[in-house]
C-alpha cells in the first residue's frame, strides 16, 4: 500500500543527511509483517523479491523489456551516464561509521549498496535520466508488530529525466509496483514460513490457491483472499463473526453490501442469520456464511483457532457486471478487512475483560 511522504520524511533516518537534496517520489508499507529484529531478512530478500522472475506477470515483464530495449537504442544506460561519470556516487558523503557498513550483495539489481543499519538500508543507481536512491527501512504497525517499508527518492537529470519520470508514473503504479509488493509477499512468507506472527500482526494474501482446501467450501470461487490476525482471544467462531459483522461492521458494511454489491441479506433481526448473512456451515473453529445478488455470490468464513482469527472471502460472478462491480470494490475491502480484524479483536478482548 502506499502511504504518506511523512512517512519516511519524519522519521530520523540517516539517508535524509546524505540524500538532502533529493526528492522523495514514493512510499510504501510492504506487505513484510515481522518482529522488531527482523530486517535483516527483509534486505536479505531483496536480489530475489526486487526482480521480474518467472511468476512476474506477462505485461511487467514486458515493460522491463521494453525499457531496457530502449535505454539501449536511447543510451539511458551507457557506462558514462552512470555512477562516478554522470554523478558522483553518495559514498562520497557517507560519514565514517556508514562507510564501514555492510551491506547486501544486489545480485542482479542495478543498484549499488550504500550501508545497511538495524533498521535502515540504502543502495543508488544512476542513468541518464536520474539519481536515484532506494531505501528500505523497518517501522512498528501501530499494533504491536512491526513491517518492511520503502522509500524511492530521485534526482531527475533536468528536463529529459522529468519528462521520462511522469512517462514512467502511470506504469509503475498500475503494473511495477503492485508486482513488486506481490513479490515480496510471496518471498517474505516463504521466508517466514512456519513461524509464529507477533501479537497484532495481520498477515493477507490474495488468490484461491492461498486458501486452505478446508476453507474453499464447495463454492467454484473466481476471486478469494484470506487475511490473518496474530490476536489470542476466547470466542467461538459464530460470536467472533457477530461481533465482526454486526458490531464493527454494522449498518456501514450493510449499506456497501446492498447498495454497491447487490447482496440479498435478511433484515433485522438477525436471529437466524450473521448480519443477514445466511450460516452455510460451522463446526468447533469456523463458520461459512453465504450471500447472494443477482450477479454474484459471496462466502465469508471467519475462523478461531490457534491464537489467530481468519476472514476468508471468497465471491463467485455469474454476471460480467458483478466482476467489474467487485474490482474496484475489492480494493477498498483488502484495506479495510485489517482494521476490520483488528477492531473484532479488541472488543472480544474488552468483552472477555468484564
Amino acid at each position: 500500500m502506499r502511504v504518506a511522504l511523512t512517512e519516511h520524511t519524519s522519521r530520523p533516518w540517516r539517508i535524509h543527511e546524505i540524500a538532502h537534496d533529493f526528492e522523495v517520489e514514493d512510499v510504501w508499507a510492504l506487505p513484510t509483517p515481522g518482529g522488531p529484529d527482523d530486517f535483516g531478512l527483509l534486505t536479505s530478500e531483496l536480489a530475489t523479491a526486487g526482480r521480474p522472475g518467472e511468476n512476474t506477470a506477462g505485461v511487467t515483464r514486458l515493460l522491463w523489456a521494453v525499457r531496457w530495449r530502449l535505454g539501449e537504442i536511447l543510451g539511458w544506460d551507457r557506462d558514462d551516464a552512470g555512477l562516478q561519470k554522470r554523478v558522483p556516487t553518495l559514498r562520497d558523503r557517507l560519514p565514517d561509521d556508514l562507510r564501514e557498513a555492510p551491506a547486501p550483495a544486489l545480485g542482479e539489481l542495478p543498484f549499488s549498496p550504500l550501508y545497511e543499519l538495524d533498521d535502515e538500508f540504502a543502495a543508488e543507481l544512476a542513468n541518464a535520466t536520474v539519481h536515484a536512491v532506494l531505501h528500505l527501512s523497518w517501522v512498528e504497525d501501530g499494533d504491536g508488530g512491526h513491517r518492511g517499508q520503502m522509500a524511492v527518492l530521485v534526482k531527475p537529470n533536468g528536463l529529459q529525466g522529468r519528462l521520462y519520470m511522469a512517462a514512467i508514473k502511470p506504469f509503475r503504479y498500475l503494473f511495477v509496483y503492485p508486482a513488486l509488493m506481490r513479490n515480496y509477499e510471496r518471498y517474505w512468507q516463504q521466508a517466514t514460513g512456519g513461524r509464529v506472527p507477533a501479537a497484532g500482526t495481520v498477515t493477507g494474501a490474495v488468490g484461491v490457491d492461498r486458501i486452505p482446501e478446508p476453507m474453499r467450501g464447495p463454492l467454484r470461487a473466481g476471486y478469494a483472499d484470506i487475511f490473518t490476525l496474530a490476536a489470542d482471544v476466547t470466542a467461538t467462531p459464530e460470536h467472533c463473526a457477530r461481533t465482526m459483522l454486526e458490531d464493527v461492521a454494522g449498518d456501514g458494511g450493510q449499506r456497501i453490501w446492498r447498495r454497491v454489491l447487490g447482496l440479498r441479506l435478511a433484515p433485522r433481526p438477525w436471529t437466524d442469520t450473521v448480519a443477514g448473512w445466511s450460516v452455510a456451515e460451522r463446526d468447533d473453529h469456523s463458520i461459512r456464511l453465504q450471500a447472494r445478488s443477482w450477479a454474484s455470490t459471496f462466502n465469508l468464513v471467519v475462523q478461531v483457532e490457534d491464537g489467530s482469527i481468519t476472514l476468508a472471502t471468497l465471491g463467485r460472478h455469474d454476471r460480467l457486471l458483478g466482476r467489474m462491480v467487485w474490482s474496484p470494490a475489492s480494493r477498498i475491502h483488502r484495506r479495510l478487512v485489517p482494521g476490520l480484524l483488528r477492531d473484532t479483536a479488541r472488543k472480544l478482548r474488552a468483552r472477555a475483560d468484564h
